[in-house]
């Protein structure tokens, strides 16, 4: 009989079968939306298959937004979905529109309450306001297009409302 004897999970014990996903083991960290949310990469999608772009795999962590909510912008990823997926903290805000390449329809926007054990998957050109917390702090799972592999980031377009905010 075999006998494996357990040991504590570290990024150097487990470099030759994969990364280990954590905010501490994060490859690269930079601030983005405005300076409400830190996006830690975390790890990168690997495939064997020929000209794969494939996905990056990230930590947000979403900063509390000044109350009452003012929205006077949206975002869309118009090539690929984007998936947000809570890992602590409790319901969160998730805001949507429909629309068409180049501009939401404002007319149409949704906010939603989403509770800490629901994620969102956006799909390829929804419209949508980029993460909102109502927490100090809370941390997402956030799978999206690894745009770092591209020389110019063609997976992102915002539209800010002239004249128009929208109070949550």
């Amino acid at each position: 009989m075999m006998e494996i004897i357990s040991q504590k999970l570290t990024k150097e014990n487990f470099k030759h079968y994969g990364d280990v996903i954590s905010i501490e083991t994060h490859k690269n960290i930079k601030t983005i939306n405005d300076g409400f949310t830190k996006r830690y990469d975390i790890s990168n999608y690997i495939s064997n298959e020929k000209n794969n772009e494939g996905p990056s795999i990230s930590i947000f962590k979403g900063i509390q937004r000044p109350q009452p909510l003012i929205i006077n912008m949206l975002e869309c990823h118009p090539l690929a979905s984007q998936s947000f997926m809570p890992l602590n903290g409790n319901d969160w805000i998730v805001i949507v529109c429909k629309g068409n390449e180049t501009k939401p329809e404002i007319n149409d926007i949704k906010c939603f309450v989403a509770n800490n054990k629901q994620g969102v998957n956006y799909y390829p050109g929804t419209w949508h306001h980029p993460l909102i917390t109502l927490e100090n702090t809370q941390d997402f799972l956030v799978v999206d297009r690894n745009n770092s592999k591209f020389k110019n980031n063609n997976n992102l377009s915002k539209y800010w409302f002239e004249n128009t905010n929208v109070k949550i």
